[in-house]
């Protein structure tokens, strides 16, 4: 059956419709010149299309959606072993972009550069921050505690007695993993005590031993891997 103008009518379906051919000389089933409202869900095979912009559509595969735009993949959502999100999945020219209220760039990438900016449409390195940056400072620690991959600003108060903080064991897979160290002690009470960072097996600048700090003393260390353990990379030393 074809059914054509309505006039100004409103058709009702109360038992669906199934259609099946297309239009004369068109690629669709069913084309509406305006608007529709669906009070129901609706159900598609694969494709939504933008109308004669074919290279513009939203596909639906299983448990996987792609969005389209010009012939660029802009965006992909996809259910698997390992559940993501990407963007550019063509890995093509396309930046992202993620304003703020009032900084139109809080995070973008510059695809053709493989770069990102914070605070910048304009990176100049794989990452350039135009913005203040903040690292987290733990609990003040007065016993032995085990640095963790929470951990970047330790600070540790020897007032009361001696202990250690005990680094991880290095593995490359935390290469370039940065940790400061600082002793501040509440009072004048522990100039006897020693505060001591253990290196956990692993090597500090290629010495099998362990370093101790003094009050005031502050100590920047970074991961370079398995095999190479730490390296000191900033120390201050207060003066006696």
């Amino acid at each position: 059956m074809r059914i054509k103008n309505f006039g100004t009518g409103t058709p009702k379906f109360n038992e669906g419709i199934i259609v099946s051919g297309s239009a004369a000389g068109d690629m669709h089933s069913v084309i509406v010149t305006g608007s529709v409202s669906f009070q129901g869900d609706i159900t598609t095979a694969e494709y939504i299309y933008h109308r004669e912009d074919a290279d513009t559509f939203i596909r639906f595969q299983d448990d996987e959606i792609n969005i389209e735009a010009g012939g660029r993949q802009m965006l992909k959502i996809q259910e698997a072993a390992t559940d993501k999100i990407t963007f550019n999945n063509g890995g093509m020219d396309v930046d992202v972009q993620i304003k703020g209220e009032n900084e139109a760039n809080l995070f973008r990438t510059d695809a053709e550069n493989d770069m990102i900016g914070i605070g910048t449409g304009t990176p100049g390195s794989g990452l350039t921050v135009a913005k203040s940056v903040s690292f987290p400072v733990g609990a003040l620690r007065t016993s032995a505690y085990t640095i963790t991959a929470d951990d970047f600003c330790i600070v540790a108060d020897c007032n009361a007695s001696a202990f250690t903080l005990t680094l991880p064991s290095a593995t490359d897979a935390m290469a370039g993993r940065i940790y400061t160290i600082k002793r501040m002690d509440s009072g004048n009470s522990g100039g006897g005590n020693m505060l001591t960072i253990s290196r956990n097996g692993k090597n500090i600048d290629n010495i099998a031993g362990d370093v101790l700090l003094a009050n005031l003393d502050a100590l920047m260390l970074q991961c370079i891997g398995v095999n190479s353990g730490w390296i000191r990379i900033g120390q201050f030393l207060a003066p006696m």
